[in-house]
Parts: C-alpha cells; structure tokens; sequence
C-alpha cells in the first residue's frame, strides 16, 4: 500500500512562513524608502537588499527541498483547468520568487553604468573640473564675506567671460566600491574627458528658467543608468520633496512684471 503525502513537510512549511515574513517586511521597508528623505533612507535601502538576497537564498532552497519531498497530491476530482491553474500559479510564483531579487540586484550593479557602442558596461563616477583655478582663502577673510557671495562671484565672472568646466568620467576597476561614495577610488584610474560645460548667462532665480524644474539624478539618458550607490535615490526623493514644497509656495514668490511666464 502506498502512502499519500497529504501535506508539506516541516522544513517546507518553515521555509515557506520565513519567505512570507520577509516578503512583508520587503513590502514595509520599501514603503519607507520612498517616503522618507532623512538619515534613514541607507540603513533601509540595505535592509531591502539584505532581505531580498535572504529571499532568493530561501526560494531555492525551498525549490531544492520541493524536488526531492515532492508535494501532496492534488484533489483527484479536481477539474483539469483548474489543475493547470494550480501548477503554473506555483510555477509563477517561484519565477517571481526568484526573478524579484535578481532583477533588484541587476538593476542597481555599480555606482553608475555606462554603456559604449560595444555594448560594454563601465561603472563610473563623474566629476566637472573648472577651468578657473582654485584660489586659497583664509578663515578669516571668508568670515568676511556675505552669505550670498558665491551668487553674486559666478554672476561677476560669468558677465565678464565665459566660464568653463571639463565634464571628467573616472572608470572604476572591478575591485573599486560603488556603492559608498565617500570612499575614493585609486588615482591612477582611467578617466576620459566627455564634454565642456559652457555658462555663458547667469539669470536671476525669481525670472530664471529652473525654479520650476524638478532636477532628478535618476532620470538619465540611454546608455548611462543608476547603480548601487544609495545616494541617487536619496537625492531624488529629496529633491521632488523640495520641488513640492518651492511650487507650493510659488504665490508667495512671485516673478517679476518683465517675465515672460505666469
């Protein structure tokens, strides 16, 4: 005679109630990740991805365990649709058990990704070198100067020439780490000069073009995509709340009678 397994075994169940809670914990710790600006986006954002690798680990080794236990039999008089029905939801949910965290860890693989003609993935960090050079202040002088002097010294050099800055991409070696960007990588990496930027106008905030534009550094063109570096993120939830609060408050802002917008 033989036996019918009528339930799952012990280590499955257990499995399974482990995947569930750290699914919903997923679920809250996302939940505060997108509302939150503050110090406690990083220690959620590793929570995230430390729970999604624990998932996937869970998924396949519950899928290991499944293949060698097997699973209880379904009802005999079970109509067929809704047997099939049954076998790829379980199909489905192991894909997405598995595919969730990978396509996570994917999509956030180095500080950013640039993508050349070949196809190549580059990690990178970029930076704009002035042409000006720096010049030395002291503590003291700098007491001296007004809180907007850093406005009013772009708008001076600005109307007596133009000013430049060589956008310099650093190519980071496998070894570097990408998603801590206060740890500098070796200066002896490769960098590459992309591009100068040019300002050539400096206009006044309450007329200028920018008070009405959210600037995220998530939105990027094709080619160039956001890696693993928290900061991004952070930033861009940062600043679509500062871009909320500045339109909020556009009647008390008025723009002058010379602008050309409402």
């Amino acid at each position: 005679m033989t036996d019918i397994k009528t339930r799952f075994s012990a280590v499955q169940r257990l499995l399974h109630w482990l995947m569930a809670i750290g699914i919903l914990a997923m679920l809250f710790i996302g939940v505060g990740m997108v509302s939150t600006i503050g110090r406690q986006y990083v220690p959620l954002l590793i929570a995230h991805k430390t729970l999604g690798i624990a998932i996937l680990v869970l998924a396949l080794v519950r899928l290991l365990v499944r293949s060698v236990s097997g699973a209880p039999a379904l009802p005999a008089d079970l109509p067929e649709p809704m047997r099939l029905a049954a076998h790829l939801s379980h199909v489905a949910l192991y894909a997405l058990m598995i595919g969730m965290p990978l396509i996570g860890w994917a999509m956030m693989s180095a500080a950013f990704i640039f993508t050349d003609a070949a196809g190549t993935k580059n990690a990178v960090r970029w930076s704009l070198r002035p042409e000006t050079q720096a010049v030395p202040i002291s503590g003291a002088d700098f007491a001296k100067l007004g809180p907007n002097h850093l406005e009013e010294d772009i708008t001076e050099r600005v109307a007596n020439s133009p000013q430049r800055w060589t956008l310099v991409l650093t190519v980071a070696a496998p070894s570097d780490p990408t998603s801590d960007p206060t740890r500098a990588w070796p200066p002896e990496r490769r960098t590459v000069e992309a591009g100068t930027l040019v300002v050539q106008k400096i206009e006044p905030e309450v007329d200028g073009p920018c008070r009405d534009i959210n600037f995220d550094p998530t939105i990027l063109p094709d080619g160039i995509k956001v890696g693993d570096d928290p900061f991004p993120a952070a930033r861009s939830a940062a600043y679509a709340r500062s871009y909320d609060l500045r339109t909020s408050e556009a009647n008390q802002y008025p723009r002058t009678a010379a602008s050309a917008k409402p």
